[in-house]
């Protein structure tokens, strides 16, 4: 159990370097729209509370910081005009991946919700390198590993309030 926690922390340095480079792209990836569209049609609640944080997250990955400008130069990116459809549909795939990146944590690997699932297929069908904390993440078999501790009380049902989509799309993402 520890040794899988210090993994899941060590990913997600990685993980984080990996999306800020990514989300830098100027072209969406294949698909990106129907993820967009699952987190906004389906409440999810990873992408409510980055909104509710003012998407701390985004501003990070994006290298946005307080002496370059924050939110309102997040907000200034997002609402730019003019704006093209490429541009708004990648600037609206960092919210939602941005989002959920922002919830996860070790808990994560231990009990992954559907849409947790769901986003770590889509990234390594984006490019997202596998590794062995991935593929606990993307089980869906019934031998998880049991968490004994490590989520807070309650996470869990917070996490799973929104409606989730069962399974990711296979027209969206290819598993490598």
């Amino acid at each position: 159990m520890i040794a899988i926690n210090k993994a899941w922390r060590s990913a997600e340095v990685v993980r984080r370097e990996w999306l800020s480079s990514f989300l830098a792209r100027r072209t969406p990836p294949a698909g990106a729209e129907a993820v967009i569209c699952e987190a906004v049609v389906t409440s999810q609640w990873t992408l409510i509370k980055a909104i509710e944080s003012r998407h701390s997250m985004l501003r990070d990955l994006l290298g946005i910081t307080a002496a370059t400008g924050g939110v309102p130069e997040l907000c200034q990116r997002l609402t730019v005009r003019p704006s093209t459809p490429k541009t708004s549909t990648m600037l609206s795939l960092a919210c939602v991946v941005a989002a959920w990146e922002q919830s996860t944590g070790s808990h994560t690997w231990c009990n992954p919700s559907d849409w947790d699932r769901r986003v770590m297929s889509a990234l390594a069908g984006w490019g997202y390198p596998p590794s062995e904390i991935k593929s606990l993440l993307t089980r869906t078999d019934s031998t998880q590993p049991e968490s004994s501790s490590g989520t807070e009380p309650g996470a869990e049902q917070e996490r799973s309030e929104g409606a989730e989509v069962s399974a990711p799309h296979p027209s969206v993402v290819s598993e490598a």
